[in-house]
């Protein structure tokens, strides 16, 4: 008889493998359909307007490396997919994820207002799901993207030098 106690979250124990590859899936499909919606290339992110400011936020890593941190929340997210596989669950969550996908267009567009409101509504949506289904702790991770990417948009809009450059 086995006495370990599994230090795994009751709800990636629960969940199957096959859910987290439908969820994959589920998630760069949706991400790829809102970025075809915004008429942009889904799989290139032009990131040659952001490059023209020369004063950087405090908190800033190198554009690559964001878009590597997009890519692994993506995956990341899957089991938030397959934790709550059921439609109202798959339907919440692609209401999360379809701003922060949308976010990249109107960041690197200087739309950063914009920017800053689908941020923040995706971190609302990710906190409300988080609390309605009482697992914070598997959307610590996508919360807390969110409130990156808003803060990138509002220091960009607010904290800029270069400010009047910036459409509104």
């Amino acid at each position: 008889m086995n006495n370990t106690v599994s230090t795994i979250p009751y709800e990636i124990q629960d969940t199957r493998f096959d859910d987290m590859i439908v969820g994959t899936v589920l998630n760069i499909a949706v991400t790829v359909l809102v970025r075809i919606l915004q008429r942009v290339s889904p799989f290139h992110i032009n990131t040659r307007n952001i490059h023209t400011y020369d004063k950087k936020p405090i908190v800033l890593i190198s554009f690559k490396c964001i878009r590597t941190m997009f890519f692994i929340v993506l995956l990341s997210n899957s089991i938030l997919i397959a934790a709550n596989f059921k439609p109202i669950g798959i339907a919440l969550y692609v209401v999360y994820w379809a701003p922060v996908t949308a976010w990249w267009h109107l960041f690197y567009d200087k739309q950063f207002k914009m920017a800053m409101v689908y941020g923040i509504m995706s971190a609302k949506c990710g906190i409300f799901i988080a609390v309605t289904t009482q697992s914070l702790h598997l959307w610590f991770v996508a919360i807390a993207w969110s409130i990156y990417i808003s803060y990138l948009a509002a220091w960009y809009q607010f904290c800029n030098p270069d400010f009047g450059e910036s459409e509104v």
